[in-house]
């Protein structure tokens, strides 16, 4: 059936188009919810990538304190900007203190600010038990902050602002792919400014069509609303003003000019973050970017779509980094970064000093040996073995992937499931509780994983504690029913009952409570 689309906004630069409108309300209201599934963060927020940044910033303090810009005693502040569900927090906490030695216990003075423009996503993250303990302890504390405007903050429950504390280093990771920003192109020697208008399909029985299209508008946390946007794209030359700052322009025009035509992602939104965020710095401090974008000036050479990429009802561009790292220059920074095409993000580092100090380092971690990008090839290589049933290559890689992440709980629960595959119940179970300890955000079932296996050994009451706590968790059929197979080998049979009439009231179709009742009441 022809769906009938209706325009929900005028002609607009793209910066100021209704994409952003619901990209930005998506963000304010689905808080927390908005990583579990929609939102990538695990590249960047990772054991392994926590402890390169907590490399550069380790450094970063020596450094600091040896010219004098930090003292012995001083309160370390270190701003996360976007902290989403507080991953990387965690991870980089933890890696500080491992890096730490006895005469310099630089966790012992670290503030981490740990930060977000949407409230809600502030109080999901404030509810992590991990996050209320360090908290607690002194070592970090939330606050709202926009990327656009860091310097100025507001602690999560207070109503008053205050100007954000100066800091050490600064962290955006995943970050800079989601700020405003227009997409500009040369042709012939002239510059020309993306507009859209776009449309949304009206569902029939519909009478007030403004009413449906600002409500879809306002609220879009149900359904893919961007994925059935229709834009229609017009070309408009540039206008004088049309640059946020005479810099930006002379930066994209030095990287573009021996380019004939050209198609450019013009990052404003994280230029201006960048130059919001440098007067917050100590001098000889950081910026630490990470996300996934262009490693290459060439990359703007020709004419393409900049397409963005969905998740939920948000999108992401990549990053323009050779103009962010150019920009940076220009602001008399020190800069390096990442140029690999085959890795899935690239990281850009900003020195507040005339004279780098971190090249060294950044190049030993990021480019010549990077942990996070191997670590990553060696999970997914694990998970391909395993989806080909090839168990043992798969724990293999697994078990290579957990040298680099030892901690890494994605890797040891799939590492548990390719054990019980094998055969090796011992083995899985010794996984299945170490993975426990490090799920910070519950998102696997290492209860429900941990009953299988002491099932299968035979130990059914330890298998009966272990379902009923997974069954806290999520109340699922299967659930049930392995907690009805435990109950009838331990002779509670109208317990057992109990809970495979449950599973069947979670999902009637499900044959093996069917089987089991019906062998019961036989």
């Amino acid at each position: 059936m022809t769906q009938n689309y209706f325009p929900c906004e005028d002609i607009s630069p793209y910066d100021q188009s209704v994409r952003w409108t619901i990209h930005n309300n998506y963000f304010q209201q689905k808080g927390g919810d908005a990583w579990k599934g929609d939102v990538p963060y695990y590249t960047t927020s990772n054991e392994a990538a926590a402890m390169q940044n907590a490399q550069i910033v380790y450094r970063t303090l020596q450094l600091m304190e040896q010219q004098g810009s930090l003292n012995p005693a001083d309160q370390i502040n270190v701003l996360e900007i976007a902290s989403g569900l507080g991953l990387f927090a965690i991870n980089f906490i933890q890696a500080l203190r491992q890096l730490d030695g006895e005469a310099i216990r630089y966790a012992d003075r670290l503030h981490f600010l740990f930060t977000d423009y949407a409230e809600k996503n502030l109080h999901d993250a404030a509810q992590n038990p991990y996050l209320q303990t360090l908290q607690d302890e002194g070592i970090l504390d939330f606050y709202v902050v926009d990327a656009m405007n860091p310097q100025i903050m507001r602690r999560l429950g207070d109503t008053h602002e205050q100007q954000t504390p100066k800091c050490c280093a600064v962290i955006a990771n995943y970050l800079h792919c989601v700020l405003p920003l227009s997409v500009i192109k040369k042709t012939n020697g002239r510059w020309y400014e993306k507009f859209v208008q776009a449309s949304l399909p009206i569902p029939e029985g519909v009478t007030d069509t403004d009413k449906y299209l600002k409500e879809v508008i306002a609220h879009p946390t149900d359904e893919q609303i961007i994925n059935h946007l229709k834009e229609k794209v017009f070309w408009g030359e540039i206008k004088e003003d049309f640059y946020h700052d005479p810099l930006h322009r002379d930066v994209i025009q030095e990287l573009t000019d021996s380019f004939s035509t050209a198609s450019v992602i013009y990052p404003h939104g994280s230029l201006t973050s960048i130059d919001q965020t440098l007067p917050l710095l100590h001098d000889g401090g950081v910026i630490i970017i990470s996300d996934k974008g262009y490693e290459n000036a060439d990359r703007m050479q020709g004419e393409f779509e900049c397409t963005p990429s969905i998740h939920g009802n948000c999108f992401a561009h990549s990053v323009n980094f050779p103009v962010a790292e150019h920009y940076a220059l220009k602001r008399d920074c020190c800069a390096v970064r990442t140029n690999n095409p085959d890795y899935s993000i690239q990281t850009l580092l900003i020195e507040k000093r005339t004279e780098a100090k971190l090249d060294t380092l950044f190049r030993d971690i990021y480019i010549s040996k990077n942990n996070n990008i191997d670590a990553s090839d060696f999970f997914h290589a694990g998970s391909l073995y395993r989806d080909r049933k090839e168990y043992v290559v798969s724990s293999r890689f697994y078990l290579r992937a957990l040298q680099i992440c030892p901690h890494d709980v994605r890797t040891l629960y799939y590492l548990g499931l390719t054990y019980f595959q094998l055969d090796q119940p011992e083995e899985a179970l010794i996984i299945f509780q170490k993975g426990k300890n490090y799920d910070y955000f519950s998102d696997y079932d290492f209860d429900f994983e941990e009953g299988r296996v002491l099932h299968s050994l035979g130990k059914y009451e330890d298998a009966l504690e272990a379902y009923s706590k997974a069954i806290t968790h999520e109340e699922h059929y299967v659930t049930h029913n392995n907690i009805g197979l435990c109950l009838k080998l331990l002779g509670d049979i109208d317990g057992a009952t109990e809970h495979f009439e449950r599973a069947l009231s979670l999902n009637p179709q499900y044959e093996r409570a069917k089987k089991e009742l019906e062998e019961i009441r036989a």
